[in-house]
């Protein structure tokens, strides 16, 4: 590969692009993508045991989570740019103290989409969105303005 991670990136999503280009016809026909990272399966383990059977709902979101994030500050670092984010239902098994952690840490770093089933705390800085009947609809700017 070449000579550092950007390079290394570059690459990478070379051969990603030639796969999709490859399969596409047959994804074409399933109706869904047959390769990329969604496909992958990791593990992740606590004193050498799974994770998923260690860990409490919370502790594996967490996990989930730092990864992500620290993916997030790689991109960031190597190539200069800030990934967008898209959260989905990311603070279910969070408590408040966390919630308001990781949502101070968005709000530092860039832009992201985060679905909840609950409300905002009061105080926090987002534009919520409600989607009904196939629209998406503005229900407050949250002072981002």
């Amino acid at each position: 590969m070449g000579g550092g991670p950007a390079d290394d990136a570059l690459e990478l999503a070379r051969r990603m692009a030639d796969r999709l280009a490859r399969s596409e016809e047959e994804e074409l026909r399933r109706g869904h993508t047959l390769s990329g990272p969604h496909r992958d399966e990791l593990e992740l383990l606590l004193d050498d045991r799974p994770a998923r059977s260690m860990a409490s709902r919370g502790e594996a979101r967490l996990a989930s989570l730092a990864l992500l994030l620290g993916q997030a500050e790689w991109i960031h670092r190597s190539l200069g740019i800030r990934p967008v984010l898209l959260l989905d239902d990311v603070d279910s098994e969070l408590d408040p103290a966390r919630r308001a952690s990781l949502l101070a840490w968005l709000r530092e770093r860039g832009q992201a989409l985060v679905t909840s089933t609950r409300p905002p705390d009061p105080g926090e800085a987002a534009r919520r969105f409600r989607v009904q009947a196939g629209q998406i609809i503005l229900v407050n700017s949250g002072g981002n303005e």
